[in-house]
């Protein structure tokens, strides 16, 4: 099992990938965080917006997907069964690349 523990600070996000596996993303705190889905099969999009009236959200192996804040910040972490290989991850560009750190928010 892989889970990724994160911080995003606005003007930051989580670019759009996909992995093999089922992922489910959790929200710890701060402001609402949206998870953006692109299933190109079913030629639809999907925002989901966690926070604490909706904390969880599975996303199915496959879609491309990724996450903005939609506040000054949010705290989260995501997890897929079984543990996330690097050939087993696509991405449409490096998903932290050119961003600052995410260990703070200004």
């Amino acid at each position: 099992m892989t889970h990724i523990f994160f911080l995003l600070c606005r003007g930051q996000v989580s670019h759009l990938h996909r992995i093999a596996s089922d992922e489910l993303w959790h929200f710890y705190g701060g402001d609402p965080l949206t998870v953006v889905e692109a299933d190109p099969s079913a030629g639809a999009i999907r925002e989901t917006t966690l926070g604490r009236s909706r904390p969880f959200h599975s996303v199915k192996g496959g879609v491309w997907f990724g996450a903005r804040p939609e506040g000054e910040w949010s705290l989260g972490e995501h997890g897929a069964t079984p543990a996330q290989r690097p050939r087993q991850r696509w991405a449409l560009r490096d998903p932290v690349a050119g961003q600052r750190s995410a260990g703070r928010c200004r």
